[in-house]
């Protein structure tokens, strides 16, 4: 039922990390805001293709029964047991998730060291100030701090965990970002306002069910 549907959510949500980063592009993009906004749509519809063709071949050409596992099954076992005889179709898989993990990770580590920096300049501290002028924090260091972040994160937290944590985190923040289209004035205010509320609806249930996901895997760790 819808249930299932959306208690999937935050996976699907998680999935979709890295395209809001594309907004910090536009310092350094020709045109931007007609060139982003134009990557940004071909991008989606790219990796859209490519999903829904990945998937569809993988459902007609393997039978069901091998999927009885669940989400626990590797796809690189199901596809060594279906097609013994093309092992590189398991290489070939781990290739594009590992390209795949490695784009995004880049993607994000760069958009928030970036939001980091823009954020510690608008503190209103004498520390942090000093610190900057001092030039003991910069772009570079807010990129490897970043970094390290992550590959602490990954060292130490369960996959699955990560998830739900992130997309309960994250949800929210794309929230407020909508509510910001309510207060923009232009000829298109009605249709604005429409889509606004319609975003917000889907954002509520999501901030909902990725709560659900989290409070489980908070309590889980707690055992």
């Amino acid at each position: 039922g819808f249930t299932s549907i959306f208690s999937a959510g935050p996976s699907l949500l998680f999935s979709f990390l890295g395209f809001e980063c594309v907004c910090s592009l536009y310092p350094i993009v020709r045109d931007p805001g007609k060139n982003v906004p134009r990557a940004l749509a071909f991008s989606v519809l790219g990796v859209v293709v490519l999903y829904f063709t990945f998937v569809f071949g993988l459902l007609y050409s393997i039978p069901s029964e091998y999927f009885a596992g669940g989400v626990n099954v590797p796809l690189v076992d199901v596809l060594l047991v279906a097609f013994p005889k093309y092992k590189f179709l398991g290489w070939l898989v781990t290739t594009g998730a590992i390209f795949g993990i490695v784009g995004t990770l880049h993607s994000v580590v760069w958009a928030v060291s970036e939001l980091l920096t823009s954020v510690l300049q608008k503190v209103k501290s004498r520390f942090i100030k000093t610190t900057l002028k001092k030039g003991f924090w910069n772009e570079k260091v807010s990129v490897l701090f970043c970094t390290a972040i992550v590959l602490l994160s990954a060292l130490t937290a369960h996959g699955e965990s990560l998830v739900s944590i992130i997309a309960f985190f994250i949800v929210p923040a794309y929230t407020l970002s909508i509510i910001s289209l309510l207060f923009i004035k232009n000829k298109k205010k009605t249709q604005n306002i429409f889509i606004t509320i319609f975003a917000l609806l889907g954002g509520g249930l999501m901030i909902y069910f990725s709560g659900l996901s989290a409070f489980e895997t908070i309590m889980n760790i707690l055992k």
